[in-house]
């Protein structure tokens, strides 16, 4: 179901997957702290049945959709953004909490003045303990934002930005790649760079449109004193597969990387696991009409040197 035309600017997308109460406490706290009218859109990616997601999201102003088959992570948020009727949207992991009153105006102000930004919510790390109660993870560092690995056993993976803060005068700073689980951005920046298109299930969505942010021309960026709760669990409340993992990062250096940085990464998984490598390649080539129509299109919009984008992430490798 959805409903009549918005009158907001800015749309909350929030998939999940077998994530229980926490569905409710985080649209409760979405609810409690923006500043103006938000909509916000609930994508249930056909959830095992032990809760009653719709019941539980009833006192609350959403959108509720169910899908009776599994679309993956990516392909939730690329339709939910295909659905919304705001300008502006931010994704959310189905497990946070805000802090700051009018934290909705803040990105939108921020996305009007450029919508060719990817914003960053900053992470406040936090834990549930046994008795269910939520606290802040004890002395973790301040991060400011998280760069990609072209090297290693795992290519294209990010890893955190820790370090003094890079500029302390600033409200926005300038990041390699996002961090997953609060950003945001205009629907029309989205959609002219396609998305999260051709990424399956899980894995891999912050380092793809990241790259295709860096590349067209765009800006990814850290609101830095915009805190974002992000509980931190000790276990997936579902299933990640091998292939998913494999094969997001095989797409992403196929479509996006030069040759030489292709090859890399192909030898790196193809040492790991020869036989998923081939099945890999093979579901590629299942999928290449979409592939060559990306290809084409990436090579029409993205105008940035790919080793400038590489630099900007090396750069903080030892940092």
């Amino acid at each position: 179901m959805y409903k009549t035309l918005s009158t907001s600017q800015l749309t909350v997308i929030i998939p999940f997957l077998n994530e229980g109460e926490e569905v409710a406490h985080t649209v409760e706290s979405v609810c409690r702290y923006a500043g103006g009218k938000v909509d916000i859109l609930v994508i249930n990616d056909a959830s095992q049945t032990l809760y009653d997601y719709e019941e539980m999201l009833r006192p609350y102003p959403v959108t509720y959709i169910r899908n009776e088959k599994r679309m993956g992570v990516a392909a939730c948020r690329d339709m939910g953004v295909r659905r919304i009727e705001t300008p502006y949207f931010l994704f959310l992991d189905a497990h946070m909490r805000f802090y700051e009153a009018g934290w909705d105006r803040r990105l939108v102000g921020y996305l009007a003045e450029d919508d060719r930004r990817l914003l960053c919510c900053q992470t406040y790390a936090l834990a549930k303990d046994e008795s269910g109660d939520i606290e802040p993870i004890p002395n973790r560092k301040v991060s400011y934002g998280t760069f990609l690995t072209f090297e290693g056993n795992t290519p294209l993976s990010p890893r955190w930005i820790f370090g003094e803060d890079p500029a302390p005068d600033r409200e926005l700073i300038d990041i390699p790649c996002v961090f997953g689980a609060a950003y945001a951005a205009s629907k029309r920046y989205w959609t002219y760079l396609r998305g999260l298109e051709g990424l399956i299930y899980y894995g891999y969505d912050e380092p793809y449109i990241s790259l295709k942010v860096w590349m067209e021309g765009g800006r990814c960026q850290l609101v830095k004193d915009l805190l974002a709760g992000h509980i931190y669990r000790k276990r997936s409340p579902y299933r990640v597969t091998p292939d998913e993992l494999m094969y997001n990062p095989l797409w992403i250096a196929t479509l996006l990387l030069p040759e030489e940085e292709k090859g890399k990464v192909y030898a790196v998984y193809r040492q790991q696991n020869e036989y998923l490598f081939q099945q890999m390649m093979k579901r590629m080539e299942e999928n290449g009409e979409l592939l060559q129509e990306l290809k084409v299109y990436y090579k029409q919009i993205l105008r940035t040197d790919f080793g400038c984008v590489k630099q900007l992430n090396v750069s903080h490798i030892n940092n």
